[in-house]
């Protein structure tokens, strides 16, 4: 009984602090200017580019408006698809200055892309969530998302 007791205890101080974690902060001020919105979906969460200049060769995939993992991303490039490969294992979650829930994760590829991407005549890039999939039109005949440039930034 006495044993039963303490593991009880253990239990319950071990899911209380697993529940009153503090959020991932990022070691420094995550402006909302860093924050470059691609698409968004009926509910104001949008993919969006994250920019940091500190981190060169990574592609880095944000969702902003919920912590949701960001499970993979895809860049279709003349209707073939390339995965991209996240440099570290998990999404990392906080908020930016303005209070706005963000979850970012970096990505790169295996593969050169930036030679295909500005050869390409159509590009989307696909970002998948455990609750949601963003596919965004970068490049078509003609026309050029505004991010494009960071798009390719994260190829260098």
């Amino acid at each position: 009984m006495k044993y039963a007791f303490i593991f009880g205890l253990t239990l319950l101080t071990g899911c209380s602090s697993l529940f009153n974690q503090p959020e991932y902060q990022l070691s420094y001020d995550l402006s909302d200017k860093i924050i470059h919105p691609l698409s968004c979906n009926q509910y104001d969460i949008c993919s969006a580019l994250y920019i940091d200049h500190d981190r060169p060769k990574t592609l880095k995939l944000a969702v902003s408006g919920e912590y949701h993992s960001i499970n993979s991303a895809t860049l279709w490039i003349d209707n073939a698809a390339y995965a991209l490969t996240p440099t570290i294992a998990y999404t990392r979650n906080g908020r930016t200055h303005s209070g706005n829930r963000i979850a970012m994760r970096p990505f790169t590829s295996e593969q050169p892309l930036k030679e295909k991407l500005q050869q390409a005549n159509k590009v989307f890039l696909e970002i998948r969530q455990q609750s949601n999939s963003f596919t965004t039109l970068m490049k078509d005949e003609g026309v050029l998302h505004t991010e494009w440039k960071e798009l390719l930034a994260g190829f260098n």
